[in-house]
């Protein structure tokens, strides 16, 4: 498990609630596959509890896809082009085109 973000729980007065909306980022090495959801608060235990085991929440199914990256696709020509061509006539240029995938 890898945490992504700490959210703060100050403010939550006893029988409050708050919603939050929580962003987070995959780092490019993460393998590609389906992964669940985690959420915990007060990791460290720092707020005082009747019962610190109700503190995590799983997702019911792998609902967290990490796909591949679209391919981003480059061309490039060769640096300097000197064609000459005349009417009538068809000329070929050389284009380079590449991917870059995940």
């Amino acid at each position: 498990m890898v945490l992504l973000r700490n959210v703060e729980t100050a403010g939550v007065a006893s029988g409050g609630s708050r919603t939050q909306n929580v962003s987070f980022s995959i780092a490019d090495a993460t393998p590609l596959g389906d992964y669940y959801v985690l959420a915990k608060i007060d990791a460290d235990g720092g707020v005082g509890e009747s019962d610190e085991a109700n503190n995590v929440w799983k997702s019911a199914s792998a609902d967290l896809t990490v796909a591949p990256k679209p391919a981003d696709l480059v061309i490039g020509a060769p640096q300097a082009l000197e064609i000459t061509i005349r009417p009538g006539q068809t000329v070929n240029v050389p284009v380079q085109v590449r991917t870059s995938a995940r």
